[in-house]
């Protein structure tokens, strides 16, 4: 989202060109005003002057009064002419300086968007790169390893990879919420470890980053899938072992989990329903989930939705 600040400043400075306007102006009016004095002091000399003479004029009290009172006001004008030119001056130089800040700033954040788009682009560097090392131990297996006597169940998604940079955003944000959830509070620590769970993960990509990341306060990382090939290279390719197994989610039991992970591994929506309610069921209280694409969750009175965009759930206790 772009910075509101650039805008104040721009606005801060139209604000400040248009006083400095009004500024100007104030001080042409005031030397039209002394010119109309002189002009008029001058009319007022040759009208006495013709009607007395030069002697009369020198004697004559209206004029000399009326001279005094003209220079009074001219001198009074004087000095506010030179008091605007000093602030027209300080108003200047502080325009000059706010400029000088406007395009600091506006270089500043020409350089901010290029570090922004530079971290984009290594994020999706690496992403690519993680994702290729992954992919390549899986294809290094041996190939019985490669042969599948699978059948994926109609009402079932094959496995469809969630985008590693909305996956690890997600785990960030649970992060975050945990640290300040008193649920999981515990002394000498950002929050208590937790328990993790991914419902169908097929080889384990996102278990194994989660994992590794560090980006949880994590003591025990687990995921299933109902295909058993899928598991057995997961496990061979990158070292899972015992983190993940073969299971029925509508019939799992999610009770021992504190963050549950799952990106709609059911394409047909009242197959879905049933995992969902299951989970809902056997949820423990206080427990973390994380539904892309969910189906019902918002319709369940004991699921709280802490982030709709993310979609992270959380059961009430």
């Amino acid at each position: 989202m772009p910075s509101e600040r650039p805008f104040k400043l721009l606005h801060a400075a139209l604000r400040m060109d248009e006083a400095l306007e009004k500024l100007q102006a104030a001080q042409e009016d005031l030397e039209k005003t002394r010119s109309k004095l002189q002009k008029q002091e001058k009319q007022i000399t040759e009208l006495i002057t013709s009607a007395l003479g030069q002697k009369g004029v020198a004697s004559n009290s209206l004029l000399v009064s009326t001279r005094h009172k003209f220079r009074s006001l001219q001198q009074t004008l004087t000095g506010f002419q030179k008091g605007f030119e000093d602030r027209l001056k300080t108003l200047r130089a502080r325009l000059d300086g706010f400029e000088d800040l406007l395009h600091s700033h506006n270089r500043n954040e020409a350089a901010l968007e290029v570090e922004r788009s530079t971290q984009l682009q290594m994020a999706s560097a690496l992403q690519k790169t993680l994702q290729g090392l992954i992919d390549e131990r899986v294809r290094a297996l041996p190939e019985e390893d490669h042969e599948s006597s699978f059948v994926l169940p109609e009402v079932s998604h094959g496995y469809i990879p969630h985008p590693l940079d909305g996956f690890v955003r997600q785990l960030i944000v649970v992060d975050q919420m945990l640290t300040h959830d008193p649920d999981f509070f515990a002394p000498g620590e950002p929050y208590r470890p937790i328990s993790f769970l991914e419902i169908g993960c097929a080889t384990g990509r996102n278990l194994l980053i989660a994992k590794l990341s560090g980006l949880l306060n994590g003591s025990a990382y687990a995921g299933f899938d109902l295909d058993v090939n899928l598991i057995r290279r997961g496990q061979k390719a990158l070292g899972l072992k015992d983190d993940i197994f073969v299971a029925d989610a509508l019939s799992f039991d999610y009770a021992p989990y504190d963050v549950i992970f799952s990106y709609r591994p059911i394409r047909v929506p009242e197959i879905q329903r049933q995992l969902e309610e299951r989970m809902v069921e056997t949820l423990r209280p206080g427990a973390y989930v994380i539904a892309p694409l969910a189906e019902d969750l918002a319709c369940y009175p004991d699921m709280d939705c802490l982030n709709g965009p993310l979609a992270i759930w959380k059961k009430k206790k």
